[in-house]
């Protein structure tokens, strides 16, 4: 439904817009960004399901960038995946099944954080290969001649993303609790 509303305002075209203008020298800059983020979910806090809605934003941003669907789907869901199999501190993995063994809560930090590091760089260099691989040459003529700055937008996207931290902020929260 939300991405119905966005799109129906013209507010999700609007905001892959304004990325795409301030990104689209350092796209590859955005995707290890981007990557590392879900990663990071997924690896700290055990998110997946809660990480879904915000698949189709990732599509369609790098669609918007001159890659394909899958290079969007490998920056969100696959970097999902591989973060919570890296499990740094996965309490839905690492910490059931420490304590189910009788270790101390997140023994071995260490090596799972390099297990991080090399799964985000192997994962990186794959998702990167791809994207040089289908990426289309953008036509930024005709994006910044249709890009206008507006303000009422940008006081909507503002609040966009001030809903989306909240969510953030309380599913990450959610773990403290428990």
């Amino acid at each position: 439904g939300i991405f119905n509303c966005l799109d129906s305002c013209g507010l999700m075209k609007y905001m892959l817009d304004v990325i795409t203008v301030k990104f689209h020298k350092k796209k590859y800059l955005l995707l290890s960004l981007i990557t590392l983020f879900f990663m990071a979910l997924g690896s700290l806090v055990g998110s997946f399901e809660e990480c879904v809605p915000l698949v189709p934003i990732v599509v369609a941003l790098a669609i918007r960038l001159g890659w394909d669907a899958l290079v969007g789907m490998g920056m969100s869901l696959l970097a999902i995946g591989c973060g919570f199999a890296a499990g740094i501190c996965n309490p839905f993995t690492v910490g059931v099944a420490q304590e189910l063994a009788g270790l101390p809560m997140f023994s071995g930090i260490w090596l799972r954080a390099v297990a991080f590091v090399l799964i985000y760089a192997v994962l990186l260099l794959f998702i990167r290969y791809h994207a040089k691989k289908v990426e289309q040459p953008l036509d930024m003529a005709a994006l910044t001649e249709n890009y206008v700055q507006d303000n009422k937008m940008d006081k909507g996207i503002m609040l966009f993303g001030i809903i989306l931290g909240v969510g953030i902020v309380v599913v990450l929260s959610s773990i403290l609790i428990t």
